[in-house]
């Protein structure tokens, strides 16, 4: 008897990733993938030095195209999809060019659309200001909605999705083995990390402003990363006398940061909303939950939004905007019981272990195969 079809589904996508890697590989295990990459890796935000090797454990495709500006236009696309044999074609969330043209010629071809959505508050800066209508367009006309989270999935219902048709992809890295937390890990003074890009939005400098307001002595703190506000960041800890707590680490390369995890009590995540950008997720808090570390995050968090990190049960949560609050948070933390830190923080490693690519993958097969039976019904 000969075996029943496998779905064929095409993903678009920007850049290949270490930590989506393993979600297109277990999507190759329940569904036949084709990826089509159409960047280069020369988004703003991305180092092509941290761009892994396409392992080919699915089948793959890298456009060529341009940049103009912060847009990549790739021409050769449009003849990807439109010689696609795939049953259900999902767009990630990214592309000014990409997606507009990805959604269109699935409709052209009458083939099953899903979104991949990512927003829980539009932009309302520049150009982002006339885009939330065709954002609502979409929304409403996918067959599918596959979301960062509850939390988005909350937002794209309200824009104007259909509620039956929206579902969650948890958010996801690559598992490691890490030991429990104990209390010696709050020693004074207590090592506090924080680790992602210099920009605005990460709140870094809302973060330096807090621990001028903590007492001295009884932290020190660890910024791994690099970014447009680095050198004035530099400054704004000199001038608060803060140069004896505060260290620079610079970029730290993926294969190195379980480590520095591991030597942190709490990672902090500042976080802000700007008019272009709010937190997605931020997946630095599952990587410093699986190694152990208490995270310390502000409510403007994907990854509080969803419900991974609980103030007082798996994580420390800033409510209002601002240093006081978050410094009060933080003064919060370093005067808890040890004990019961690590009692917080190993809870964390818990609660991330269900946030798996095994579960991420099973969620964009099921919507997959949700449109494509509804598709064949109607035909």
């Amino acid at each position: 008897m000969t075996p029943p079809r496998r779905l064929r589904v095409l993903l678009v996508a920007n850049v290949l990733t270490h930590y989506r890697l393993p979600l297109y590989e277990q999507l190759q295990e329940l569904v036949d993938l084709h990826v089509v990459f159409y960047s280069d890796g020369g988004e703003w935000y991305w180092k092509r030095t941290e761009t892994p090797s396409d392992r080919s454990l699915f089948h793959s495709t890298h456009l060529k195209g341009m940049w103009l500006g912060r847009t990549r236009y790739t021409p050769g696309l449009i003849r990807e999809v439109l010689r696609s044999d795939a049953d259900v074609i999902i767009k990630d969330p990214n592309g000014k060019f990409a997606l507009p043209v990805t959604f269109l010629l699935a409709k052209l071809r009458r083939r099953p659309f899903v979104l991949w959505a990512s927003l829980w508050q539009h932009p309302t800066r520049g150009l982002h200001r006339f885009t939330r209508p065709a954002m609502r367009y979409l929304y409403r006309h996918s067959d599918w909605v596959v979301t960062y989270g509850r939390h988005v999935s909350r937002f794209v219902i309200a824009e104007g999705a259909r509620p039956a048709r929206v579902s969650e992809s948890v958010q996801a890295v690559a598992p490691v083995t890490s030991s429990p937390p104990t209390a010696d890990r709050w020693a004074r003074p207590a090592r506090l990390l924080f680790v992602g890009r210099l920009e605005p939005w990460k709140g870094i400098d809302v973060l330096i402003d807090a621990l001028a307001l903590v007492e001295r002595g009884l932290f020190v703190l660890d910024i791994a990363g690099d970014g447009s506000q680095r050198v004035e960041l530099e400054k704004r800890v000199a001038k608060l006398g803060l140069g004896d707590a505060v260290t620079f680490l610079g970029h730290v390369p993926n294969r190195e940061l379980l480590q520095t995890y591991q030597r942190a009590a709490a990672l902090i995540v500042p976080s802000v909303n700007t008019p272009d950008f709010c937190e997605p997720w931020s997946l630095v808090v599952n990587e410093g939950m699986q190694a152990g570390a208490l995270v310390v995050a502000t409510d403007v968090v994907g990854a509080v939004a969803d419900g991974l990190v609980t103030d007082g049960v798996t994580g420390f949560v800033c409510h209002g905007t601002g240093a006081e609050p978050l410094a009060r948070v933080i003064r919060e933390m370093l005067a808890t019981d040890p004990v019961e830190l690590a009692t917080i923080a190993a809870a964390g490693q818990r609660a991330v272990k269900a946030y798996s690519h095994e579960r991420a993958a099973a969620a964009f097969a099921e919507a997959a195969l949700n449109v494509s039976r509804e598709r064949n019904e109607l035909t």
